[in-house]
């Protein structure tokens, strides 16, 4: 009877203490940064079906936040709401295959509350006759006591393989390996993705459930007009990425941060020949210098944040910049 109970305990406390990798930003993090150069092509179609607004009271109506192009192209922020377990299928222009490391990433619009994150999630499947489709293994280890709601913070170390784990900018990544193998699945010709609503109720009747059979729990119910998982892009990854994003430590490239708009900004040891891209929050190129001259670089000149990118023959660095 002890052995039992030890090993039930074991059992018990090692899946309670499991933790994933951590938000996107922070190191270990394998998050897909919307600059990141393994990103070789964005959502160009995309059929979108939306579900309610809280299906436990279908007279509110279904969400009408963004069309299904606000879910097309590069991560700006800018969503589709699909509303409870709705749905959207994106067909990818040319098919994927099961090469090494992910092979895909999702991006959510979802953001850092405090020192926790605001998140909503979405199952991924994937198919290669527009029929069959193939979801990943699934974790969520929140607790289910009480439930979640708008004002809920969440943990992405306590989330696998579900879309929206990460918060805005940064997209959760999706490798086919880990999808089992099967007839109905060519992993060398992959070209539909299905993104549907985590419906995070704790009432049984609209719960959705992880791999293991546990609820998931999210903010519920989302009674507005950005109801449910909010769709901003897919990017189509370059084969070879190694699944923790080094680009995006928490130490950082370059300081101070915040910088006056201006003022010089040190460069923390980086080679003569490195070239400096500085980006803004939508992605456009504000300046690019293609070879540093001195080991300092002039902050730009109008105040917001951006996005500070540094290349060298070793690897891509970036880092969010401050400039007031």
């Amino acid at each position: 009877m002890r052995v039992h109970l030890f090993i039930s305990l074991f059992v018990w406390f090692s899946t309670a203490q499991a933790q994933f990798d951590p938000a996107g930003g922070l190191t270990g993090s394998k998050a897909i940064h919307y600059t990141n150069g393994k990103i070789k092509g964005w959502t160009t179609n995309i059929e979108v079906k939306r579900g309610w607004q809280n299906m436990a009271d279908t007279g509110l109506g279904k969400p009408t936040n963004g069309t299904p192009s606000s879910a097309l192209g590069i991560a700006d922020g800018i969503a589709v709401s699909l509303g409870d377990r709705g749905s959207a299928i994106i067909t990818v222009t040319e098919p994927l295959k099961d090469l090494i490391g992910p092979e895909f990433a999702v991006f959510e619009n979802g953001f850092k509350a405090s020192t926790a994150y605001f998140l909503e999630f979405g199952f991924v499947e994937v198919s290669s006759d527009g029929i069959n489709y193939f979801g990943f293994e699934t974790e969520s280890l929140h607790d289910t006591t009480l439930q979640f709601t708008n004002s809920s913070e969440l943990n992405p170390e306590k989330i696998k393989n579900l879309a929206g784990k990460h918060q805005v900018f940064y997209g959760t990544p999706f490798d086919l390996a880990e999808i089992p193998d099967t007839v109905l699945l060519n992993k060398s010709n992959v070209k539909y993705i299905r993104i549907t609503d985590v419906v995070g109720s704790l009432d049984y009747r609209y719960s959705s459930r992880d791999s293991k059979g546990r609820k998931i729990n999210d903010p519920w119910p989302t009674a507005f007009a950005t109801g449910g998982f909010d769709l901003d892009a897919l990017a189509i990854l370059s084969p070879g990425y190694s699944g923790i994003d080094e680009a995006f430590a928490t130490d950082g490239i370059a300081y101070p941060n915040p910088v006056l708009a201006g003022e010089k900004i040190t460069l923390k040891k980086k080679e003569p020949e490195s070239i400096i891209r500085v980006f803004d929050l939508h992605g456009r190129l504000v300046s690019q210098i293609n070879k540093i001259e001195t080991n300092f670089i002039s902050a730009p000149m109008l105040p917001g944040v951006y996005l500070l990118e540094v290349v060298d023959d070793l690897k891509t660095s970036t880092m969010r910049l401050c400039v007031y």
